[in-house]
């Protein structure tokens, strides 16, 4: 009796969960098509349990032919899913031919399944009231026809596997997951235990296997995003143990059964309630973080194509400043020489702040044309081998005259070694020396700026010591990056280029560069670290 309650209980629930199911691909599958085959799908599966177990009530002259019409959509079920796979994926219009032979063998299989006595031939209930099929000597084509089926769904499973993306690629995992749960339920208590042990009261599991499948489909379709199989199986384990407690309710053998058993199956049903409700909020929060990554890397990418566009404008930019800017500079020294004849001393006070303004701009050029070859991959390196402390000396000499203007100090030292040989792009490497001793010179109101000369551990450090401004460690910190300057530069102009530039170019000859600084008004130290060249 028990077992009758609890069969009824399972198809009822069976029956509620497919039309639910049918309401969740109506209202959240992508398109009306893949709804209506999957609600032809979901009503072969109702006409399957639901016949099937009618006849284990029945067991009569009606019960044969509802387990006759039970097993002749059961081809029809599997034909379903192939078109639904098909459709689904979008497959291209090919294997129009298979399409329609497979729908003709579906057709013409009903009528012989449920016409005739060679598949089916009667059903009887045994002493324990289990129902048994006796089978009519073709039951071998009809399982071989399954088979065939079953193997032409898990091909094409496995062929969309290897051609769709990534996230399609997990939509069909869960298909195959829930197909080879159903094909090895029905081969084992549908097919094995009646057909070879005579075991016939494990029959209802391979029919009732049906809705797992139908579950995962659902699942692959309407999520967008999948959580993951551990949160679907253990949805579905609350959900059969919620079922099994609640038959248990049923079958109870007095009022304390029942009280406990109710108790018991609330109990459970509140937490189920409570931890599916939990599950489902870490869901809608992945996917909005989901969500969230996936604008972000748009919005990244966007910023990119605008970076590389505005890199591209600087460079063509700063070629077409660069040729004027030459001429002005070119002609305001002209102007100071008197190349022009005798120049009123106004004028070529004039002409030295235009030749000064246009140098700084041409500065300015230089920098942005040197951030766009940087950033588009373009700066070339010429390596060559010379002598860090003479290109370090040529560069101090240099500065002199602008650091006598000061009344600075300027020297440079060298410790116990004569050469300081290395293999570095000249010209690159001077500038990034020449940009650190003019910054030191700039911003040291008074003092000195030594330059030192070193070895250390298989290379040759450059050291520019200054009495300067000097820097917080917090400007410290963002010193090297595009377009970053100190707090207090004492009106000293600049691009905040120049450091981000030495950085790159040094960086890029397996060199480093880094500052550091006791604080504001103790003076700074700028490094530059070159692979010494062993000979």
């Amino acid at each position: 009796m028990w077992l009758y309650t609890l069969n009824k209980i399972i198809v009822f629930l069976i029956n509620i969960t497919g039309v639910w199911l049918i309401y969740l691909m109506t209202k959240k599958g992508p398109n009306k098509k893949i709804a209506e085959l999957f609600t032809l799908m979901t009503l072969l599966m109702f006409t399957w349990v639901d016949f099937a177990y009618l006849a284990r009530v029945l067991a009569n002259e009606l019960g044969l032919w509802m387990i006759k019409g039970a097993w002749s959509i059961t081809p029809l079920f599997f034909i379903t899913i192939y078109f639904f796979v098909d459709i689904f994926f979008k497959e291209k219009e090919r294997y129009s031919g298979l399409k329609l032979f497979l729908v003709i063998l579906g057709i013409l299989n009903m009528p012989i399944v449920l016409f005739s006595p060679f598949i089916i031939k009667n059903i009887w209930l045994n002493n324990q009231g289990v129902l048994e099929i006796i089978y009519g000597g073709w039951e071998w084509v009809f399982f071989g026809e399954v088979f065939v089926l079953t193997i032409l769904n898990f091909f094409m499973l496995f062929k969309k596997r290897n051609t769709v993306s990534s996230d399609q690629r997990k939509k069909v995992d869960y298909l195959i997951m829930g197909f080879s749960f159903f094909f090895i339920m029905n081969s084992i208590f549908n097919i094995s235990f009646p057909v070879f042990f005579n075991i016939f009261n494990l029959y209802v599991f391979g029919d009732y296997s049906t809705i797992i499948l139908l579950s995962f489909i659902v699942y692959a379709v309407i999520k967008n995003e999948l959580f993951g199989i551990k949160t679907l199986l253990s949805q579905s384990l609350i959900i059969i143990i919620s079922i099994l407690l609640l038959s248990n309710i049923f079958i109870s053998g007095s009022l304390s059964e029942y009280i406990w058993n109710g108790v018991l199956f609330v109990s459970f049903g509140l937490f189920g309630l409570y931890f599916i409700k939990s599950m489902r909020a870490r869901m809608e929060s992945r996917k909005k973080i989901e969500s969230y990554s996936r604008r972000l890397k748009g919005a990244n990418n966007q910023l990119k194509k605008l970076d590389k566009q505005k890199t591209e404008f600087m460079s063509f930019a700063a070629h077409q400043l660069r040729s004027p800017l030459t001429s002005v500079r070119g002609f305001a020294s002209l102007i100071q020489e008197g190349a022009f004849g005798k120049t009123p001393k106004k004028i070529k006070g004039a002409a030295e702040k235009i030749y000064e303004a246009s140098g700084a701009m041409s500065d300015s050029v230089d920098d942005y044309l040197n951030i766009s070859r940087i950033e588009q991959g373009r700066m070339e390196y010429n390596l060559k081998e010379l002598d860090l402390y003479e290109l370090a000396k040529g560069v101090v000499e240099e500065q002199q005259p602008t650091a006598n203007e000061k009344k600075l100090k300027l020297t440079i030292i060298s410790d116990k070694y004569k050469k300081y040989p290395t293999k570095v792009d000249h010209s690159k490497v001077r500038q990034v020396i020449n940009n650190f001793v003019d910054n030191a010179v700039k911003y040291t109101p008074k003092g000195k700026v030594e330059v030192r000369v070193s070895r250390k551990k298989g290379r040759v450090l450059i050291a520019i010591k200054d009495s300067g401004i000097g820097m917080k460690k917090e400007t410290i910190k963002k010193l090297f990056r595009r377009y970053s300057r100190a707090e207090d530069t004492q009106g000293i102009s600049g691009t905040g280029l120049g450091l981000y530039i030495a950085h790159k170019m040094i960086e890029a000859q397996k060199g480093q560069v880094w500052a550091e600084s006791k604080g504001e008004n103790k003076g700074s130290t700028f490094f530059i670290q070159l692979p010494l060249l062993k000979k």
